[in-house]
């Protein structure tokens, strides 16, 4: 008998030869709760991973969504950024439970995610160096640890690159163009420029959204000499 990670609710878990030999995936969620995570299948935008299935044609092209064209054509933005991917939609479920996790304090619930992170690593970024989108001090300390973080310390090659600078907070009073005009909210970790400098990184934070974050930090990166940014997300905004 095992017990749902998120609701409680006591489930018997399937037993296959793998996992009674100890080399397959133990089951955290009741099946109620896990046909509420909608993983992310189909025709996508090979940019920010978003499925173009929710998508009306009128807004992408050649598989990149217009958001991503308006990057790319960008002067200060192009070639920063290669792609992202992430694991699931962020339904109403999902922002759920990111929440319960990320800010009521129930760090356990990122055990949810290695299982799938880790085959995403795999299968997309096999070798990349793995950072982190990283916390304030201030946040830090109120939250007692990194989401991000949290998510990330199960993959290979996992070093913090990066500092934030200014506040989450203080960021998100502003606008879009507000927070793209401005000095990066990151910089670079000291002593930490021989992970960075010709190395093809992956960012992992929570959600992807507009994707400013990511290449926020992946233009400070590439500044010290990255050869190549992309992002991994458990939650496709």
């Amino acid at each position: 008998m095992s017990y749902c990670l998120y609701c409680d609710t006591p489930f018997m878990e399937q037993v296959s030869w793998s996992t009674f030999c100890g080399v397959g995936e133990e089951e955290q969620l009741c099946s109620a709760c896990r046909s509420k995570l909608n993983k992310i299948s189909g025709e996508i935008c090979t940019v920010c991973g978003r499925m173009l299935l929710t998508l009306d044609e009128r807004y992408y092209n050649n598989h990149i969504c217009n958001d991503c064209t308006r990057w790319n054509e960008n002067k200060m933005w192009n070639g920063v950024f290669q792609k992202n991917r992430s694991l699931y939609e962020y339904n109403e479920f999902l922002k759920e439970v990111i929440a319960r996790f990320k800010y009521r304090g129930d760090v356990v619930l990122a055990t949810l995610f290695h299982q799938e992170i880790q085959k995403m690593y795999d299968k997309h970024f096999p070798a990349h160096i793995v950072t982190y989108i990283p916390l304030s001090q201030e946040r830090l300390w109120e939250r007692g640890f990194n989401q991000a973080e949290e998510v990330a310390r199960v993959l290979p090659k996992c070093h913090s690159l990066l500092v934030r600078l200014i506040d989450e907070e203080k960021q998100s009073k502003k606008s879009r163009n507000e927070r793209l005009a401005k000095t990066t909210p990151f910089t670079i970790k000291k002593g930490v420029e021989t992970f960075i400098r010709n190395a093809d990184i992956i960012i992992v934070d929570d959600i992807y959204t507009t994707g400013s974050t990511v290449r926020q930090a992946g233009k400070v990166l590439k500044q010290v000499g990255a050869n190549s940014i992309s992002s991994l997300t458990i939650a496709r905004g």
